[in-house]
């Protein structure tokens, strides 16, 4: 028996068993994050007819780019590189995938701008029937993975049907690598698949060569975060922003403290550092912005603050 093919029997041996032990707090979760049985479908591989009206529209293209990205970050990244390739590619449609709610209602936004040329789907459940009855379905002639998300089954089918797989802004850090080292053999089959890998940092390049990505075919290109825009600022939403920020009781001279994508107890925590600055004299007028990365915990917050 192959390498591949024991590590793909591991793996999807030990996949129902994952999927069951991780489905009640996943769904949960999901559900808290605005999901419905609807999104579970779509990762079984069964779409409404909207969905795959715009599925159809995608595969009438000459090149099509499956991009996946699983939540906020990662999407927000993906829509950078997305829109530059659209420009440039002004036969080209893609699907993208997603992971959460909330990233799905930022790539539909993104997608009303490209009625024909971009289908948004939450991505399907990493099982060989399911991966096959979607690839079958979109076509694509690239997929290009956003950060970290390489799915054995995924990529095994993708390699096998000859499409180009890029991991970009790739992410892998020295406790990571040292954890995926332990499973080498296991994990080389699977990621020397990957047509090319850039990564962010040159220090991550060779992380990735002991697990089986060629040296020729990893390379440092920096963080897309970090990237101009591909267009200029929406003034429309700058407005918006500034019209509920007076709304809201701040003026443009007042200063102003942004925490944005914060997670439990750090928003307290910026609270309470706020009361402290603003007994200062050159700190009264501060005024503090929370973005928090989960929005569904927004009523919550508002609860826990109140007493401040």
């Amino acid at each position: 028996m192959s390498s591949l093919r024991t590590s793909l029997l591991l793996y999807n041996l030990a996949l129902p068993l994952g999927l069951l032990a991780m489905a009640p707090g996943a769904w949960k979760k999901m559900r808290a994050r605005g999901a419905d049985p609807a999104h579970l479908r779509q990762r079984l591989g069964v779409y409404p007819t909207n969905v795959r009206t715009r599925i159809a529209s995608v595969t009438t293209h000459s090149e099509r780019l499956w991009m996946h990205a699983v939540s906020v970050g990662e999407v927000n990244v993906g829509l950078k590189l997305l829109q530059l390739w659209l420009q440039q590619h002004p036969h080209g449609a893609a699907i993208l995938s997603v992971t959460t709610p909330t990233a799905h209602d930022i790539a539909t936004r993104f997608a009303e701008r490209h009625p024909q040329r971009l289908a948004v789907i939450y991505s399907p459940f990493d099982a060989p029937p399911i991966v096959r009855r979607v690839l079958d379905d979109t076509r694509p002639t690239h997929i290009v993975l956003v950060e970290a998300e390489i799915w054995p089954n995924f990529v095994t089918e993708a390699h096998r049907r000859r499409i180009p797989i890029t991991l970009v802004n790739a992410r892998l850090s020295d406790r990571s690598a040292r954890r995926f080292a332990k499973a080498a053999r296991l994990i080389r089959p699977i990621f020397s698949q990957l047509s090319q890998v850039l990564v962010q940092e040159p220090e991550d390049a060779a992380r990735w060569h002991p697990l089986g990505v060629p040296p020729d075919r990893v390379h440092t290109c920096g963080s897309i975060k970090f990237d101009p825009e591909g267009a200029a600022p929406d003034p429309e939403k700058i407005a918006q922003l500034g019209t509920l920020l007076q709304n809201t009781g701040i003026t443009p001279e007042q200063p102003r403290l942004l925490a944005a994508s914060t997670h439990a107890g750090e928003e307290l925590a910026l609270a309470r550092l706020l009361a402290q600055l603003k007994t200062q004299p050159r700190w009264k007028d501060l005024r503090l912005l929370l973005v928090p990365r989960h929005v569904e915990r927004t009523p919550a917050l508002l609860d826990e603050l109140a007493p401040l």
